[in-house]
């Protein structure tokens, strides 16, 4: 079945691509056209129709850039026996005239995504020549890989595959994008609530008009006309953004809001996008690794690509490295600045946390002053609302709608607060990272000076390992009960990341608890917390899976394990409040008796939860 978005693909023969590649600094070569099978040079359309309706399907193989390693070598299909191939220079007549022939209808990184008529991209670490064979049992035409594969189809040979994916596909679905307005949204910590903001914002504008409600892709969630999904990447691979640019474009969406990480920035998802306002809102060390970016400066230097596209660039001036920033910001069309000093152009004073019920500021915008009020709390949050002022600003977007849309503004699993038994608050957050749990719990003190906090959270596997320091560190020196747990450990024992938090946590003079089983240790730390206490559960929200080895599980979400907790002990409060109308008298000195039994109890768990998952986790290992 033909996609929403192969409608709006360009009728691009490979003889140009091949040139426009060549151009761009891309193309190495060709594999050689003597070698080519006289079917794969026909076009498209007789291609497809050679391949009868009773055709069985080949069978399903992993996609090309994942989980090869769950395959052994002998469940492949064999590459065919071919003479080895040398790499042909580009151009070549002979090339020229049978690639002109070839003009793709869909464009595949995945093998059981391909159909009749698609130009494959080889691309990831894990991929292995049996995909590609696999595609071109599916119709694969032709195939774009950084080295000559052993099959009997047209190749292009590129340096880079993912660049080369992202530019191939600006070029076929060029009209596309000019029928979508994108906004995109980077930085170390807030483009989840930005892109909200932004989206709520545009929502007021649009409902104004008579017009859809927007699209956004976050690491939240995704909406784009069509699909209403929960999101697992923060910026998924170019080819699936076009997916949901067409889906949105042909519901008659206008404008997408989106987060654009240093991953998509650096490994080039969005190269080749459009954005007519880009946002910088701020930059602190995080995502350092082997599989991440090898220092800061790469890291740096790979948020800073965003500019390299933008039309309008909103920065936010009390960013660290902003000389850095406002140098790389300078190449856009314009420039909009903000932040809480008063030299940037749309500023924000007079700013009051009102706890769970928001929190109001007054912002300069451009010499005139206009109050505005949230629904969530913190500073941290009124940097956010300026960059969506100054994005929707750029847009064109009335000042009354802006105040509108921000006031009705919610982030789902962002400061979501839920009041438990006792007097106890709980605020479940996305908070994953050290500027993030800085700002978390910088707005908790300001918000709840004289609440004892407690706080639940984990690291993810293999990556990100100062986030283990960082948060260990500020956990300990926060927190009276810091509860360790798992949160997207993948391939790494979920203990070995506990026991290397621990060790920060201890040094800030903090004992932690390690409970593997989330739910078990949020409920725990629930029910440990002093009454009027603030607990803090951070790093999933509202999401639905854990990355286990390398899959995704499908879990409870953290909002819906403290639902459960609340309504739970709300009927057992009901019962108890019922038995003590009934018999006040000794029920109540039994009762307290019970009370000082279960102190006595919960002063013991840590110790038999942390040996009990312990020795889980050593039989699971």
């Amino acid at each position: 079945m033909t996609e929403t978005v192969d409608r709006y693909l360009e009728p691009l023969n490979l003889a140009e691509l091949a040139s426009r590649l060549a151009a761009a600094g891309e193309l190495v070569g060709i594999s050689d056209p003597l070698h080519w099978s006289p079917e794969s040079t026909e076009s498209h359309e007789s291609h497809e129709s050679s391949r009868s309706p009773e055709s069985p399907d080949p069978p399903e193989l992993p996609r090309s850039s994942e989980s090869s390693e769950s395959l052994e070598s002998s469940e492949l299909p064999r590459p065919p026996e071919l003479p080895e191939q040398s790499l042909t220079d580009w151009p070549n007549e002979q090339a020229h005239a049978l690639l002109q022939q070839i003009i793709p209808n869909h464009l595949s990184y995945d093998s059981r995504d391909t159909v009749p008529g698609s130009l494959f991209f080889c691309k990831g670490t894990h991929f292995q020549t049996a995909y590609l064979i696999d595609a071109k049992k599916r119709g694969a035409l032709a195939y774009i890989s950084e080295s000559i594969q052993p099959l009997a189809l047209p190749g292009l040979i590129i340096r880079d595959a993912r660049r080369a994916m992202a530019l191939t596909a600006a070029w076929y679905y060029e009209k596309l994008l000019k029928q979508l307005t994108i906004i995109g949204v980077t930085g170390t910590k807030g483009k989840s609530t930005t892109v909200y903001f932004i989206k709520s914002i545009l929502d007021c504008w649009m409902q104004s008009l008579g017009e859809p409600e927007t699209a956004i892709l976050s690491s939240i969630d995704n909406y784009d006309g069509v699909i209403f999904e929960e999101s697992h990447l923060t910026t998924q691979e170019s080819l699936d953004l076009y997916r949901h640019f067409a889906n949105a474009v042909a519901s008659g969406i206008s404008y997408l809001s989106m987060e654009v990480s240093s991953q998509g920035l650096k490994y080039h998802r969005v190269t080749g996008i459009p954005f007519t306002v880009g946002c910088f809102l701020n930059f602190g060390r995080d995502h350092i690794s082997e599989i991440e970016h090898s220092d800061i400066e790469d890291y740096l230097s790979s948020k800073l690509k965003i500019f390299e596209q933008t039309e309008v660039a909103c920065i936010n001036l009390g960013s660290e490295q902003i000389e850095r920033v406002v140098a790389a910001a300078k190449t856009s069309e314009w420039l909009i600045t903000f932040g809480w000093t008063e030299f940037a152009e749309l500023s924000a004073s007079n700013h009051v946390d009102q706890g769970t019920s928001g929190s109001s500021f007054t912002a300069q915008l451009f010499g005139q002053e206009v109050d505005f009020q949230l629904a969530l709390a913190g500073d941290f949050n009124v940097e956010n609302a300026l960059a969506a002022i100054a994005a929707t600003t750029a847009l064109g977007v009335p000042i009354d709608i802006i105040r509108e849309g921000l006031a009705k503004a919610l982030v789902p699993g962002r400061m979501e607060p839920f009041q438990a038994p006792d007097n106890k608050l709980i605020l479940v957050d996305y908070a994953h990272n050290q500027m993030s749990f800085d700002a978390l719990f910088k707005a908790v003190r300001a918000a709840y000076p004289n609440s004892s906090i407690s706080i639940v959270f984990g690291c993810p596997g293999y990556k990100a390992y100062d986030r283990r320091h960082d948060l260990g560190l500020i956990a300990g020196r926060e927190a009276r009960d810091v509860v360790l747990t798992e949160e997207d450990a993948g391939a790494e024992p979920v203990l070995e990341i506990c026991e290397d938090i621990a060790q920060y946590v201890r040094a800030a003079g903090v004992e932690p608890r390690i409970i593997l089983d989330r739910e078990d240790a949020i409920i725990s730390a629930i029910d440990q917390a002093l009454p009027g206490a603030v607990i803090l559960i951070t790093g999933k929200g509202r999401e639905t899976r854990q990355k286990r080895g390398t899959e995704y599980i499908e879990v409870i979400s953290d909002v819906a394990i403290v639902e459960k907790y609340i309504q739970t002990h709300s009927d057992q409060s009901d019962k108890h409040l019922q038995t003590h109308l009934d018999r006040p008298g000794k029920h109540v000195e039994a009762h307290l008796d019970q009370s000082d039994e279960q102190t006595q109890a919960y002063s013991d768990l840590p110790g038999e939860y942390l040996q009990t998952h312990s020795d889980l986790s050593d039989e699971q290992r």
